[in-house]
């Protein structure tokens, strides 16, 4: 009757080692089905995901914006040197009108007049 009871006591202890691993098992199991629910639905939030958007969009008209004002600035440089070239133009163009055309051969017409020169005779 000895090898009987220690039988019994051994399938009532593997039993009850079993029923406390299957019990630490499903605690485990349901935990880790929590967290990943959790999880879930914590990546299924639209509003957030709608904010993230907004935010995204409000980063990419501001760096537009900025955009926009650097090459307005541009312009402004640009259109202000060709003023500048312009105005530059204008006065020498009315300087060339208001100056005298010379008349062809006009030193040789007065008496007695020579082109100076630097060289000396020889």
């Amino acid at each position: 009757m000895g090898t009987q009871s220690n039988q019994h006591a051994n399938m009532h202890a593997a039993a009850f080692i079993q029923e406390k691993y299957m019990s630490l098992f499903d605690s485990i199991t349901r935990t880790v089905k929590g967290l990943l629910n959790d999880a879930a639905d914590t990546m299924q939030d639209p509003s957030r995901d709608a904010r993230q958007i907004v935010r995204e969009l409000d980063d990419s008209i501001a760096k537009a914006e900025n955009s926009l004002i650097e090459i307005e600035a541009q312009v402004a440089t640009q259109q202000s040197k060709r003023d500048a070239a312009a105005e530059k133009a204008k006065k020498y163009e009315d300087g060339a009108k208001r100056r005298p055309t010379p008349k062809p051969n006009a030193m040789h017409s007065r008496p007695n007049c020579r082109p100076s020169s630097r060289r000396s005779s020889i």
